[in-house]
């Protein structure tokens, strides 16, 4: 009884932790080394900054989706070929805007060791923050 109990309150407590309000980013399914990968990142209520970061493969690519809003990430250096440093990448409530493929030069840096890239999210009510993108080998 005991067991079940505390069961049921550990289902409740990852519900609770799961409903709250954060900018949630995780991969729809986990990458698979060698194959191409779309990451999904989901973009909601991006005023509090979620401390996981993105984590992909050489190889992947990342979708982000707003739920709430409209968002614009922003890398100062992209590692991706359809985002283009310095420049807001838009990403409109209720679609999907793909990041293309990692770029060669950074396949290549990355091949050997993860490589951090910072980004920033920005919404229309004005909120920012700056997560990141890990990529592995």
């Amino acid at each position: 009884m005991i067991t079940k109990r505390a069961i049921g309150l550990g289902f409740v407590g990852v519900a609770v932790l799961a409903s709250s309000s954060y900018c949630q980013r995780k991969a729809a399914k986990p990458p698979v080394p060698g194959l191409m990968n779309n990451v999904s990142v989901v973009l909601d209520n991006a005023c509090t900054a979620n401390p996981d970061p993105v984590t992909i493969h050489v190889q992947d690519q990342v979708s982000w989706t707003a739920k709430d809003q409209a968002y614009k990430v922003l890398f100062s250096d992209s590692p991706f070929t359809n985002i283009q440093s310095g420049t807001p990448f838009p990403v409109p409530m209720g679609q999907a805007s793909v990041s293309g493929a990692v770029l060669p030069n950074v396949q290549k840096a990355c091949s050997i060791a993860p490589c951090n890239y910072k980004y920033t999210v920005s919404g229309s009510s004005g909120c920012t923050n700056d997560p990141r993108v890990i990529i592995k080998p």
